[in-house]
This record gives structure tokens, C-alpha cells and sequence, in this order.
């Protein structure tokens, strides 16, 4: 009994981080995002399918986004697997249409390249994160708690 109760503990706290007040100003972002971020679940999204989740549980892997003040590193069962460098902007910065949708830009690490961008969306308690990567019915969103 007490095993069906922890993994049920255990599947909630994968499914579980409300980014529902979210911080607006890339400042506040910028400061908000650095530390440890543990992986909960990733949403696929696929045109004309129905939702698809993975969590650490069902893939056998954990997952930590490590975010430095440029830096962002991603690890794998305890061993890193990608190291890159990140920024923070307003959606559309540096063009006519900026609004007040913050991203977090990626870049190659050696030739400071353009490599994805992802939605922003992080709690204000900075307890929560979410990398939104789905686009037009297709893509993944990813969820994360702050390790402590």
C-alpha cells in the first residue's frame, strides 16, 4: 500500500507547478530564472492527435536546466549533456511589433547563433517555470520546479 502512495506522491509532484501569476518584466525574469530547475513533465502537442505527456517516471530519465546568468546547462541522470548560452528578451525586441511576452532566446555557445526560442512563463514565487515550444498545434511545453 504505502508503494501505490508514493508513487502516486510522486506523480503529482511531476504534474504539478502553477505558473498562473507570471512575472512580466524581463529584469525580474532575468533574476528569477538562475538556479537549478527540476524537470516534471513535457506536453506534446501534435496536429489533428491527442495530448501526449512524458515525466521523469515514464521515461526512465530525470532532467536538470541549470541557468546561469548566460549560461544555460542541461543535465541528464546526474551527467551534462548540453551546455549553451541563453538570453532573455520581449517577444519581437529589436523589431517594430515588441510586446510583453518574454522568451528565452538560445544560442550556440561558440558562433553565438540563433538556435530556438521559447515562451517564457515563470511564477512569480520564482518556484515555477515553463518553456513553451509549441507552436501552431505542434511542439512540447515544458515544465519545471525549482531544485533547492
Amino acid at each position: 500500500m504505502s508503494r501505490c502512495t508514493k508513487d502516486m506522491d510522486v506523480q503529482a509532484q511531476e504534474e504539478t507547478c502553477s505558473v498562473e501569476d507570471e512575472v512580466k518584466r524581463k529584469e525580474t525574469a532575468q533574476e528569477l530564472i538562475i538556479g537549478r530547475w527540476n524537470w516534471l513533465k513535457t506536453t506534446y502537442l501534435t496536429r489533428g492527435a491527442d495530448l501526449s505527456t512524458q515525466t521523469p517516471t515514464t521515461t526512465q530519465h530525470s532532467r536538470v536546466f541549470e541557468f546561469g546568468r548566460d549560461t544555460l546547462k542541461i543535465f541528464e541522470n546526474n551527467a551534462l549533456v548540453k551546455a549553451q548560452l541563453y538570453e532573455i528578451k520581449y517577444w519581437g525586441e529589436g523589431t517594430n511589433t515588441v510586446d510583453d511576452v518574454l522568451t528565452v532566446r538560445y544560442l550556440d555557445a561558440e558562433k553565438k547563433e540563433l538556435t530556438g526560442v521559447s515562451i517564457l512563463r515563470l511564477s512569480t514565487s520564482g518556484q515555477c517555470l515553463m518553456l513553451v515550444n509549441s507552436y501552431n498545434d505542434a511542439g512540447g511545453d515544458v515544465n519545471f520546479r525549482r531544485l533547492p
